[in-house]
């Protein structure tokens, strides 16, 4: 049984599939089930298209299908349904259950610290630049009047 995000996970899949077994008006029989076991035995994921021509309700074959197949229905979307059975190795992978999250310590330098005050008002320093001659610092006015 496939949980709720396999489930979403496989969907997303399926969507860029196209459909490789058609149901038609013979419906579900044992060729089609060889041809359905053959599909999973290679892709894992496999979309089935029911035609017009087929009498059977798409809930009904699709639950007919997977039973035959031993496979689980991933969706069932108009007349296309996604079937899931996994193979001997695997090429689907789930991700796995997530964990918690592990916080860092954090050093005891940036606990200590907090930022400065603002104040609402903020006076603009004088730039100041080296002259290139004598190596003493130039004080440029900053166009603001005091």
């Amino acid at each position: 049984m496939l949980t709720g995000k396999q489930k979403r996970h496989l969907r997303s899949l399926g969507h860029s599939l196209k459909a490789i077994i058609l149901i038609g008006k013979k419906e579900i029989e044992d060729g089609l089930i060889n041809e359905t076991n053959a599909a999973l035995d290679y892709h894992e994921l496999v979309k089935v298209k029911l035609l017009e021509s087929c009498q059977l309700d798409r809930s009904e074959a699709s639950v007919l299908l997977a039973e035959a197949c031993s496979a689980d229905v991933a969706q069932i979307l108009g007349r296309t349904f996604l079937l899931y059975r996994p193979a001997k190795e695997p090429v689907i992978l789930f991700s796995p259950a997530r964990l918690p999250k592990t916080t860092k310590p954090v050093p005891a330098a940036k606990l200590q610290s907090s930022p400065p005050a603002k104040t609402g008002k903020t006076r603009h320093a004088p730039k100041t630049t080296g002259s290139p001659r004598s190596g003493k610092p130039v004080v440029k006015p900053s166009g603001r009047k005091p």
